[in-house]
């Protein structure tokens, strides 16, 4: 399945979506109320790229768009998460720090000694070819440059020893949702592009 990178010129707004798999049980006789928490909620991006960035972009710039997502919807797209307001330092190259993890944390290594992390950052981790994105839950330091990442949601999938871990930028990897067919350099000249990335695994 071909992994088709969207261009990032013109971008304008993105609505961050957490897609929750867990279960609510709400007892008929008065119980206590329960969630399940199961591997599988993951993340996904609703993208506004409006007319009037049409101007700014121009026709060859609204061509390479449409081309990308029309390629994307015969595979998954990938594009930088959006972290409005964060600047995450240079780090060198980040890579889990052991096989078979699971669970709401990562350990890792790899990365530029001393490097601060905050809650609410995101990471991407690449295992088997494809994009995991996690959310930090709590500030930190990576003194010598490992440590263990407090992760949401949990690992979906076991990442293997040395797997690379993205700060800079986080990438999220998926599916176009919906069936688009107005995608053309006259639509988005009169009505922008609008267009939902969701996580596939």
């Amino acid at each position: 399945m071909p992994i088709i990178t969207l261009p990032t010129s013109g971008f304008v707004e993105a609505k961050q979506v957490f897609m929750d798999y867990s279960s609510q049980l709400d007892p008929q006789l008065g119980g206590e109320h329960q969630q399940i928490v199961r591997p599988g909620s993951r993340f996904a991006l609703e993208i506004s790229l409006p007319a009037k960035r049409f101007a700014e972009i121009g026709a060859k710039g609204a061509m390479q768009w449409i081309s990308r997502l029309n390629q994307a919807k015969h595979g998954e797209a990938l594009y930088p998460w959006p972290q409005p307001g964060l600047t995450v330092p240079a780090m060198a190259t980040p890579r889990v720090n052991g096989a078979n993890q699971m669970g709401s944390s990562l350990i890792i290594d790899g990365a530029t000694a001393g490097v601060a992390y905050r809650e609410g950052q995101f990471i991407s981790i690449i295992h088997g070819g494809n994009r995991y994105l996690h959310m930090l839950t709590a500030d930190g330091v990576l003194a010598g440059g490992a440590g263990t990442l407090p992760i949401f949601p949990m690992l979906r999938a076991s990442p293997a020893d040395n797997a690379l871990v993205e700060f800079s930028p986080p990438m999220i990897q998926g599916r176009i949702v919906g069936d688009q067919n107005e995608w053309t350099v006259d639509y988005m000249r009169r009505a922008g592009l609008q267009f939902v990335i969701a996580e596939n695994r």
